[in-house]
């Protein structure tokens, strides 16, 4: 039992027992039959992990194994890491050196969850698996070095023009958006820029050809006070094809980071082109990005979304963001009567979309629909709707935060780890 800070009732608890303990049973039947996809567990238990302490014992254990095993490619074993280090637990130094001990020193989350680490004791260990021989590895960890300030990132420039396609991408979406993210949320500058990781980044940029990995590689260097990226961007909005200029316009709305609205309006294909995740996930981060700035011109998108689709491939995937779309309308555009709609969506057979539509209603303060369906999702055996009922108890219980968020929806609902 956790006690928290109650608004209207202070002095109640909020019980994660039956949360741990599902997830307990979970991770250990992950651990003894490895199932193809364990991402969502992954997710759900780092989003757990930042609400109920004890779960990163649970975690702390199984990087542990898990390196031992040789599986750190493991989602969980990624997941582990960054929340440990994430929560600044004392066992996350422990864990990441075991995983650095490992084959390919643990892998990009690994390098990842290292470079958001202040401790000392994982210099040398860097150090050594920064002067492999495999480009990928060495450019992860000179990284992790750079942002730990423990390297000039001279060496990255070097680096840079012998990473592949395939492990462009790759460290677009597990090195490079955790840093966007963790540093623009820190409302701090990953590091000083450096003439070596400046000509790193343009290395890489320019090889980039999906504009979304583009926009992460632009605004890694713009943290760093690199502004070439902007100018670059500013220079593509004025000249193409008027396609191409409203995506470029949309990109240095990104990177200026302004509150005036771009001009252009976004559309299903902009907004995938404009993702950090390959343009076949169609995925939606970006629109949700302007939504969160109440840009005029995302609304009737958000609208056309909220439309549960007829026919689709990834019907179940489309709902998520109708719910999600309708949210941010209530929330961003003034349009409380969409909670119904949420409420009779969140009846479907999904245990997962009930405890996101359990999490959306109680960010509205609707708060006896959402204690119903988070009463619900709380039997399942799904791991994002056991989390999410947990989440929405909390904030009943008096605890301040919204609850659907980038992170926690990528997360739960689609086990994006990062």
């Amino acid at each position: 039992m956790v006690r928290m800070s109650l608004m209207g009732n202070p002095g109640k608890a909020v019980d994660f027992a039956p949360m741990h303990r599902r997830l307990a049973s979970l991770l250990d039947d992950e651990l003894s039959r490895p199932t193809a996809d364990a991402s969502r567990l992954a997710g759900a238990l780092r989003v757990a992990a930042s609400v109920h302490p004890p779960v990163r014992l649970l975690l702390a254990d199984a990087a542990r194994n898990l390196a031992q095993a040789g599986r750190c490619a493991s989602a969980i074993h990624g997941g582990a890491l960054r929340a440990l280090v994430d929560s600044q637990d004392k066992r996350a130094t422990s864990a990441l050196k075991a995983a650095l001990a490992a084959d390919d020193c643990g892998g990009l989350a690994t390098f990842s969850a290292a470079g958001f680490s202040r401790d000392p004791a994982l210099a040398a260990p860097l150090a050594k698996a920064a002067s492999s021989s495999k480009a990928m590895v060495a450019f992860g960890a000179e990284f992790a070095r750079f942002v730990r300030r423990e390297s000039s990132g001279e060496r990255l420039a070097g680096l840079a023009p012998r990473i592949k396609e395939s492990h462009r991408i790759a460290l677009c979406v597990e090195l490079f958006v955790p840093y966007v993210r963790g540093r623009a949320e820190a409302k701090e500058r990953v590091v000083t820029s450096s003439e070596g990781f400046s000509a790193a980044l343009k290395v890489l940029r320019d090889a980039e050809r999906h504009l979304g990995r583009w926009l992460v590689l632009a605004e890694v260097a713009t943290q760093s006070g690199d502004l070439s990226p902007l100018a670059e961007a500013r220079h593509h909005s004025e000249a193409g094809a008027d396609s191409a200029q409203s995506a470029w316009k949309l990109v240095a709305w990104a990177l200026e980071g302004r509150a005036e609205p771009p001009s252009a309006r976004p559309t299903v294909e902009l907004v995938a082109r404009l993702s950090d995740r390959p343009s076949a996930d169609r995925d939606t981060t970006f629109l949700f990005r302007m939504a969160r700035a109440k840009v005029a011109s995302a609304k009737p998108m958000l609208e056309g979304l909220m439309r549960a689709p007829s026919s689709t491939r990834q019907v179940e995937a489309a709902l998520d963001v109708s719910v999600r779309a309708a949210h941010c309308l209530a929330l961003h555009y003034a349009r409380p009567d969409v909670a119904p709609w949420m409420a009779e969506l969140g009846s479907t057979r999904s245990d997962s979309r009930a405890g996101l539509v359990a999490a959306a209603l109680a960010d509205l303060g609707d708060g006896d629909r959402a204690r119903a369906f988070a009463e619900a999702a709380r039997s399942s055996d799904d791991p994002s709707a056991l989390v999410w009922a947990a989440l929405v108890e909390d904030k009943l219980a008096g605890r301040r935060r919204e609850l659907v968020t980038e992170e926690s929806f990528r997360r739960l609902q689609w086990g994006w780890v990062e």
